[in-house]
């Protein structure tokens, strides 16, 4: 992270702490979803069982990848969205670093991903001029 994204970070991040209505509706959203996953939880077979569903469930989605990504892609372009599929790290971060190059791009905003870790995006972005701002929102969807 270059110095000036860590002076932003450290200002945002000191009025987010200090931004009372913004605790209360993290901390609603934590209540929210914490109890939604208990109630789940409580509706689905316990040890053995639980790891059993689950076991199964990804074996599911593994074994039928092909298709579950083309569906996915079909209904993120059938509201005017993109899917473009990489046969490798490279060629991921080479169309993403197209895509920045083409629009102009200065700064983006990204979720924190193993995934753009490993092929180095985020790296990749910097080294071309692009600020990566991370955020951890996912974890709470």
């Amino acid at each position: 992270m270059t110095d000036f994204a860590m002076e932003r970070y450290v200002e945002n991040a000191g009025r987010a702490l200090a931004d009372k209505e913004l605790h209360r509706a993290l901390y609603g959203l934590q209540q929210r979803s914490g109890k939604g996953a208990l109630a789940s939880y409580k509706r689905l077979p316990e040890g053995e069982g639980l790891r059993s569903v689950g076991k199964a469930a990804r074996k599911r989605a593994l074994d039928n990848l092909d298709v579950l990504l083309e569906r996915l892609a079909g209904k993120i372009e059938a509201r005017g969205g993109r899917v473009f599929f990489a046969a490798d790290a490279a060629e991921a971060v080479a169309y993403c670093l197209e895509i920045a190059a083409r629009r102009g791009v200065r700064s983006v905003v990204k979720g924190k991903s193993m995934l753009t870790e490993e092929i180095g995006l985020t790296s990749a972005l910097e080294k071309n001029g692009v600020e990566a701002v991370e955020t951890d929102l996912g974890e709470y969807i």
